[in-house]
């Protein structure tokens, strides 16, 4: 029964589920993205000190 609802479902509304396909990899891309720059963040303090650590020597 369920199964028979989500078929007709998906085909009358084919848009909406590619459109939450394209949300899903749109928020992935997102994440993907921020994680990206928190780790260039992360790098970019971390040569920072290590800079400042040498200068101090």
């Amino acid at each position: 029964m369920i199964e028979r609802f989500t078929q007709s479902y998906r085909i009358e509304y084919p848009k909406l589920f590619l459109n939450a396909d394209l949300f899903q990899n749109l928020r992935s891309l997102l994440l993907s993205i921020l994680e990206l720059l928190k780790n260039s963040i992360a790098a970019i303090h971390r040569t920072a000190s290590l800079n400042h650590f040498m200068k101090q020597k």
